[in-house]
């Protein structure tokens, strides 16, 4: 945390962390919007249609790099976030009660 023009600037890189203080008031943040959406105090605002995309690393030992299973799971996770594009790019509704009427 950094003082700044009196205000305090916070940075984090835990959703956990940035919905906890948006929902206590301390500012807002970019977050998931299938994350945000479930949080109680927080709603969303409008964001520039111009931010950097955010890649999702799959990180492993490099021994295991090639191996067939974690290519699998490679695979596995690509065709879900996929899938899930348009939620997590916010263009679904993701709200609790948009998943229980669908």
């Amino acid at each position: 945390m950094r003082a700044r023009g009196g205000g305090a600037h916070l940075a984090s890189d835990s959703f956990l962390m940035l919905a906890s203080l948006v929902a206590l008031g301390r500012g807002r943040a970019l977050l998931p919007v299938f994350f945000g959406d479930i949080w109680p105090g927080i709603e969303r605002i409008d964001m520039p249609h111009n931010l950097a995309p955010v890649p999702v690393w799959v990180a492993s030992h490099r021994d295991y790099a090639r191996s067939g299973r974690l290519r699998r799971v490679r695979k596995v996770l690509l065709e879900g976030l996929t899938a899930l594009g348009p939620r997590m790019m916010g263009e679904a509704d993701t709200t609790p009660s948009a998943r229980r009427s669908a």
